[in-house]
């Protein structure tokens, strides 16, 4: 989500889990495809009214109905959970540094995991009192 305008069910930065259905109901929250400032988004709101073909939908913290009807085709599903903050990292992952840091940082973690590993024998065999030179095999 990416404003706070069903806060505080769903806050901005969360990721939605929607299921489809043949029907929609007053009250349910659905996700649907909308116009917004020009832009094409995918808005979860609340209907507060079934009118013909349409669903009147509404943010929980929003004073007025959403300016247009949302037909049942722009509908994606209704909204079955709610998981905090994945929002942000999904928006993340489609940002061209974000892809970059999928791979940078498990590479990352990989060096520094085997940078410690190497520390420990180097400091392990240092401190070991009968030291073995391991190229030869023999007590030095």
């Amino acid at each position: 989500m990416e404003s706070n305008s069903m806060a505080p069910i769903i806050p901005e930065g969360s990721l939605v889990v929607v299921k489809q259905k043949t029907e929609y109901e007053v009250g349910e929250v659905i996700s649907f495809y909308a116009k917004v400032r020009g832009e094409e988004k995918i808005v979860a709101h609340r209907i507060v009214e079934i009118g013909g073909n349409t669903y009147v939908t509404q943010g929980d913290q929003n004073a007025a109905w959403d300016a247009v009807p949302v037909e049942p085709r722009l509908v994606i599903g209704k909204v079955e959970k709610v998981v905090f903050g994945w929002g942000r990292v999904i928006t993340m992952m489609r940002e061209w540094w974000g892809k970059w840091l999928l791979v940078a940082l498990p590479v990352a973690l990989v060096i520094i995991n085997e940078a410690l590993k190497i520390k420990n024998e180097l400091t392990n065999d240092a401190t070991d009192g009968n030291k073995t030179d391991r190229r030869m095999g023999k007590m030095v």
